[in-house]
C-alpha cells in the first residue's frame, strides 16, 4: 500500500511558480490528503510536518474533511506551524460544517477547554451531541462526562452513565476508567 502513496508523490508535478496552480490531473483531495498523512508520519518518506501541511492545505482547499480537520490540529497543536487556536478553530469549523465527527468533537474540546475561544461548556456539549450522535467514542465520553458534572447540561447520572457506556463499548480506555469512577459516587 505504501508504495502506491510513494508512486504517486514521485510522480506529482510540483507547483509552477508562475500561475501558482496545480494540474487538473492532480487536484486530487485524497490523494493529496493522504500525501500529508504521509509525510506528517513518515510513511516511506521523511518525517515533515511542513510538507504535511502543504498537502493537507492543498486537500482542505477542495473541501476534504479530513484535512480540514488535521490542519486544525496542526494549528491547534503548533505542528510545523505556529500555534494559533483561531485557525484551528476555523478549519475545526470548516470541517463540522461538513458534519464531519471528529472535527464537531474537537470543536467541542476548544469551547470546553477554553482554547482560543470562552469556555462555553453549553457549546462543547452541543458539538459533542453532534459527533457522539455518529458514533465518535471521545464525544461520547466527554458529552457523558458534562451530564455527570453538570456542565453546560443538566446534571444526569442516567444519561452520563448512557454515553459513557456507549463509548466504553467500542473500546474507550477513558470511558471505561469513567465507568468505574462513577460506580464509586
Amino acid at each position: 500500500m505504501f508504495s502506491f502513496f510513494k508512486k504517486i508523490k514521485d510522480n506529482l508535478i510540483p507547483i509552477t511558480n508562475d500561475n501558482q496552480s496545480i494540474e487538473p490531473e492532480l487536484q486530487d483531495a485524497k490523494a493529496q490528503f493522504n500525501l500529508g498523512v504521509m509525510y506528517e508520519n513518515g510513511l516511506e518518506v521523511t518525517h515533515d510536518y511542513k510538507e504535511a501541511f502543504k498537502w493537507f492545505s492543498l486537500s482542505a482547499k477542495q473541501g476534504c474533511a479530513d484535512a480540514q480537520n488535521n490542519l486544525g490540529v496542526m494549528f491547534e497543536n503548533g505542528l510545523g506551524v505556529v500555534q494559533d487556536y483561531a485557525h484551528a478553530l476555523h478549519w475545526y469549523q470548516m470541517a463540522a460544517a461538513q458534519e464531519d465527527a471528529t472535527g464537531q468533537y474537537n470543536l467541542g474540546v476548544m469551547y470546553e477547554n477554553s482554547l482560543g475561544v470562552v469556555q462555553d461548556y453549553l457549546t462543547a456539549a452541543l458539538w459533542y451531541q453532534l459527533a457522539s450522535a455518529q458514533g465518535h467514542s471521545d464525544a461520547q465520553n466527554n458529552l457523558g462526562n458534562l451530564y455527570y458534572e453538570g456542565q453546560g447540561v443538566p446534571q444526569d447520572d442516567e444519561e452520563a452513565l448512557k454515553w459513557i457506556e456507549l463509548a466504553a463499548e467500542q473500546g474507550n480506555s477513558l470511558a471505561q476508567a469513567n465507568l468505574e469512577k462513577m460506580q464509586v459516587r
